[in-house]
């Protein structure tokens, strides 16, 4: 049994109760859903009772880490517990209840990318339509990428609040005459006399509306617009434009033919999207849920749902849209449940995130419960968020800190030249100050400027990684690869884009005529060299059997990891290995590696994880359940993109568009305004919580964001500057260059240690045979060693299905043998690129040690011929070139090891 806090015991011990957990960062919420699992668990045992258990979160990350605990707590999973994520959940009710839901129970549901490039589809085929019936609605919009983007965007959110279909065109307020107070206020209106607004008062037009006053005169309520922008008398003014609204309200009517146009393009999209989706046997996430929802909402299968699992446990529920409420509501209403969230937390209102979910449970009688101590939090840092916070939701519940150490609290401005290079510098600086082994979030609200940080960071020598994006093959070196691997396939629209990418380099007026008559404009020499170039190399590789070899031609052959490494340094080629690796495991050919991709969606993304001594660059929203000892909040005054919505919606006023007459539109967005001012000060609180002990405010002149506004009467901003890089690029100076084509070709050759040592025809001792599946066994060890914790050990072996009862076994011993090794651990999986004998030589340090006072690279091997292994010469002339690599970097010696775990044997090199 573990050691929990009074508030934690209670909450664990209950496990026949309903409760409703509210659990703060880094209080021990896992650590607690899993001990109460794991008490149900021998209860129901101990009982003989046959109940069934369900546990349900909102990511595969999640699901995961929750096997991997309770199994470690209670061995092999319990055949009566289930756990999965939300979308899994409803899809194995869809598929025990398809009869009743007249579906297919062997639908497969899609992943994100898919559906919404089959939605795009869909509406292609449709534009003709539009542009024919939907005169009206076509009009709002500035262009076709526009209309597009927001009428798909629009359908997404009104599934995702389940009002598809179900919106009424509002009808407008009555107004029969205008009222006595609206005209006085207009001529008794304080405005000083040069005023637009005080001209137009006196102008023919206004004066012959006041000898014939008609409510909808354009006169009239071409007040609000010349009244709207004045800065002085706020009070009368408003006033003024709340009066000017009700009369405006009054001609939403004359909305009414584009309420129309909207509803029937929904409805006729709907319905085609549905009717592709049925010919693919295909769902998509609001799929499931709507079907669910039906199960559970319709009596005859209601009971039937709700008697399959009598305990529900339910994570991270804050961020839970108003569709996943409803069902999990209804599901909760036939069981014990036990709901753990963070109102604080709710921070993806961009995804249908209601706020209000821990209060939807209310009415079930469900027991609220907090813990409210955070274990790694320092007190002091503790203590001052708590401050910022009380002041701020009347609900607020203070946080007890208990982490150890030195705690700061400091808040920087940067008013000179460059302000978001001098951050960058600043930071730089303050990490090479601290210990190595301390972990660090470069947290920021918006994705832009990234490129500052990563050249300040690059020329100092300071390691990072970027991990801002949302998917895989979103990051910017991987769409380029696709791109390539798509133009040789022949994809007509992949081919456009190739040519706009690096590879090709040419601007839109060049890709355009080549695609479109295939010749390109003078002056475009080194883009047709280029091509012809491809051409030569890749002639026919369409049916190459290995599309890994493939990638790999173009990573090396074409220059583009020269490319990477000027342009994204080590996060770009992390991604590029990381993409190789990948498509290795998917082996096979071009056609069938796309294919397979297209299938997928996506590939994994590898997990952004705190890493001593480098800086984790990621957004707030990214940085959610991750901590850092040091926390940069960086960027603090930019302003944050603007709302471009033509059509907008919320449940009070029905749809808003921004057409001659704007007041439902207004109010939508007034109202949306101040949920988005609600939800950013949460975005704030999760940014701070990030922090163990040492958090930094940093902002430049400008407009002032949320988090400064929160800081006023808490901090005193200091001014700083950032002191230039002495000998990294010319004269101090960090220089920006964005290519949009590859470099030279004259340019020294990338290569990776494992290309330059293999030779043509020789044995691929990468890929040592073993009984089972030797890049997984490898794959798996390599995890454990980044972070060899129990907790790493239980997820490893959870994960470790597919290899044999053999290999299992065999992959105990390797963590067995890693955990005996000496030394302290100064970096795992550590990136590199360097120019050494004339080629840029890049790849990752296994691990880097230090004992007594001396640094060792360590050099891990799994395959099962230990120290005897043919291929030791191989191993040897590797780690050598690691050394050389290290030692010219980092000007410092170190011995390499080959360390080969079969037989626990380090081999010295050199």
């Amino acid at each position: 049994m573990m050691n929990f806090t009074p508030q934690q015991e209670r909450a664990a011990a209950s496990f026949e109760q309903n409760t409703i957990l509210s659990a703060g960062a880094g209080a021990g919420k896992t650590r607690v859903l899993t001990e109460r699992i794991a008490r149900l668990v021998a209860h129901l045992e101990e009982e003989g009772l046959g109940h069934q258990i369900l546990a349900i979160t909102f990511t595969r990350k999640a699901t995961g880490e929750m096997k991997s605990r309770i199994e470690a707590a209670l061995g092999p999973q319990p055949h009566r517990l289930r756990v999965q994520t939300i979308d899994g959940f409803c899809g194995s009710l869809l598929s025990i209840f398809a009869p009743e839901l007249e579906i297919n129970g062997k639908f497969r549901q899609m992943e994100e990318g898919e559906s919404l490039r089959l939605q795009r589809e869909v509406y292609g085929a449709l534009l003709p339509e539009i542009f024919h019936e939907l005169s009206h609605l076509t009009e709002l919009f500035a262009n076709l990428g526009e209309m597009e983007g927001q009428l798909l965007n629009l359908y997404g959110e009104l599934r995702t609040l389940g009002a598809l279909g179900k919106v009424p065109f509002s009808p407008p307020p009555p107004v029969e005459k205008v009222p006595g107070e609206l005209l006085e206020k207009i001529l008794n209106f304080p405005a000083k006399s040069n005023t637009n607004f005080a001209k137009y008062r006196n102008s023919p037009e206004f004066q012959a509306f006041l000898k014939d006053p008609q409510p909808r005169d354009p006169a009239l309520l071409a007040v609000g617009e010349l009244i709207r922008g004045l800065k002085s008398h706020t009070q009368e003014r408003d006033e003024l434009l709340e009066l000017l609204g009700e009369l405006e309200g009054s001609r939403e009517e004359e909305n009414r033919v584009l309420y129309g146009e909207l509803t029937l393009f929904l409805e006729r999209f709907h319905r085609a999207y549905g009717k592709k989706k049925a010919e693919l046997a295909a769902m998509d996430f609001a799929d499931l849920l709507e079907g669910a929802l039906k199960l559970l909402e319709e009596p005859h299968t209601k009971k039937s749902v709700q008697e399959l699992y009598q305990y529900i446990f339910i994570d991270e529920f804050q961020d839970t849209n108003p569709l996943q409420i409803r069902l999990l509501k209804s599901l909760l209403e036939g069981a014990v449940g036990f709901v753990v969230g963070d109102r604080n937390q709710s921070i993806y209102g961009f995804r249908g995130a209601d706020d209000s979910a821990m209060d939807a449970l209310k009415e079930l009688n469900f027991e609220p419960m907090e813990l409210t101590v955070n274990f790694r939090g320092h007190p002091q840092l503790m203590d001052f968020i708590n401050g910022v916070f009380e002041g701020e939701w009347e609900d607020y519940l203070p946080v007890e800190g208990k982490g150890q150490g030195q705690c700061t609290v400091e808040a920087v401005a940067f008013d000179g030249e460059e302000p978001l290079l001098q951050e960058a510098l600043w930071t730089g600086e303050r990490v090479l100050e601290k210990d190595p082994g301390r972990t660090y979030g470069l947290l920021f609200r918006k994705k832009r400027h990234m490129e500052v940080y990563e050249t300040a960071f690059r020329q100092m020598g300071i390691p990072f990684v970027n991990s801002v994006g949302q998917g895989f093959l979103e990051k910017r070196p991987i769409g380029d690869l696709i791109l390539f691997l798509k133009y040789l396939a022949g994809d007509p629209v992949a081919t456009y884009g190739f040519y706009l990418s690096p590879f090709v380099g040419l601007d839109d007026d060049g890709a355009r005529q080549l695609f479109r008559e295939g010749t390109l404009p003078p002056g475009r020499e080194e883009a047709a060299r280029r091509l012809r170039d491809y051409e030569e190399l890749f002639s026919g590789q369409i049916h190459h059997p290995s599309c890994h070899q493939l990638v790999r031609d173009i990573l090396y052959k074409t220059g583009y990891l020269n490319y990477v490494a000027e342009v994204y340094g080590r996060e770009g080629l992390r991604l590029c290995y990381h993409f190789l690796s990948q498509v290795w495991e998917g082996e096979g050919s071009l056609l069938e590696f796309l294919e397979a991709l297209e299938e997928e969606g996506d590939l994994p993304l590898p997990a952004p994880e705190p890493e001593g001594g480098v800086i984790q660059m990621m957004t707030i929203h990214g940085a959610k359940g991750l901590e850092f000892d040091t926390v940069f909040l960086g960027d603090l005054n930019g302003a944050l993109p603007g709302d471009r919505a033509r059509i907008n919606y919320s449940p009070r006023q029905g749809f808003g568009f921004q057409s001659d007459i704007q007041y439902n539109f207004r109010k939508n967005r007034e109202e949306m305004a101040a949920r988005s001012q609600e939800e950013e000060k949460r975005i704030a609180y999760v940014a701070m919580t990030r922090a163990r002990t040492e958090l930094y405010f940093m902002k430049g002149p400008g407009r002032e964001g949320t988090i400064p506004k929160l800081l006023e009467g808490h901090v005193d901003w200091q001014e700083a500057q950032g002191r230039p890089i002495q000998g990294s690029s010319g004269e101090g100076e960090i220089h920006f260059q964005r290519r949009r084509e590859l470099p030279p070709r004259e340019k020294p050759p990338v290569t990776s240690a494992t290309a330059l040592l293999r030779e043509e025809g020789s044995p691929n001792f990468w890929r040592e045979k073993s009984a089972g599946n030797p890049r997984l066994l490898g794959n798996l060890f390599h995890a454990y060693a980044s972070h060899a914790t129990a907790t790493m050990r239980a997820q490893v072996l959870a994960r470790a299905r597919e290899l044999s009862g053999e290999d299992l076994r065999y992959l105990e011993e390797l963590m067995d043998r890693y955990d005996r090794i000496e030394g302290e651990v100064l970096g795992t999986e550590v990136a590199f690129s360097v120019e050494l004998d004339g080629m840029i030589l890049e790849g990752y340090f296994d691990q880097i040690r230090r004992k007594d006072g001396k640094l060792y690279l360590l050099d891990f091997k799994t395959g099962h011929a230990g120290a005897r292994s043919p291929y030791m010469e191989q191993y040897r002339d590797q780690v050598g070139l690691y050394v050389r690599a290290f030692e010219k970097i980092h000007e410092k010696p170190i011995i390499g090891i080959v360390y080969t775990l079969a037989d626990g044997v380090s081999t010295t090199i050199g």
